[in-house]
């Protein structure tokens, strides 16, 4: 299983090889083989099959660079979101993730997982007042909130941008 020599279990009476790993699989592409003798000694081919695992979410999560920012509309915060299986592995690559703010902006409202992380930029709203982010993926709903208002203690944040003043990611 995936390139790993694994134990099975032959079922004569249905014919039927099964293997049960000892840790939930990730999610994304998987490839097996199966390698058998008949009693005379005689190989089978060999030939590579595979399958892929696509568990739902369960679990959204969002950090946040900053917990407060100024109220000045100017002040950014990158968002990084997870998005997790039942058994906490990451989501396959691609699920798309939807994005709100409830004051403020987000540079953009859609994002999607690789590894099972997606990355946002907030911006901060002109007036103060708490911002709510919400991050959907099909039915699981993750939030956090950031305060914009007053800071009274210092900030400090290097913001590398483009030509066009986005955030450049890392």
């Amino acid at each position: 299983m995936d390139e790993a020599l694994v134990p099975s279990i032959f079922n004569p009476q249905t014919g039927i090889i099964s293997y049960l790993p000892d840790n939930p699989l990730k999610n994304g592409e998987h490839t097996f083989y199966i390698e058998a003798r008949n009693n005379n000694g005689n190989a089978n081919w060999t030939k590579p099959a595979q399958f892929f695992l696509s568990l739902p979410p369960t679990n959204i999560r969002i950090y946040s660079s900053f917990s407060s920012l100024p109220a000045d509309g100017l002040s950014s915060s990158r968002l990084e979101v997870a998005v997790l299986d039942y058994h906490g592995n990451p989501v396959i690559d691609g699920t798309p993730v939807s994005l709100d703010v409830s004051t403020g902006r987000l540079d953009k409202e859609f994002i999607s997982t690789v590894d099972g992380w997606g990355i946002a930029y907030f911006f901060s709203p002109k007036h103060p007042k708490d911002a709510e982010i919400k991050a959907r993926c099909q039915k699981v709903i993750g939030k956090f909130t950031i305060k914009c208002g007053p800071i009274n203690n210092a900030l400090a944040r290097i913001a590398i941008r483009d030509n066009y003043h986005k955030p450049v990611d890392q």
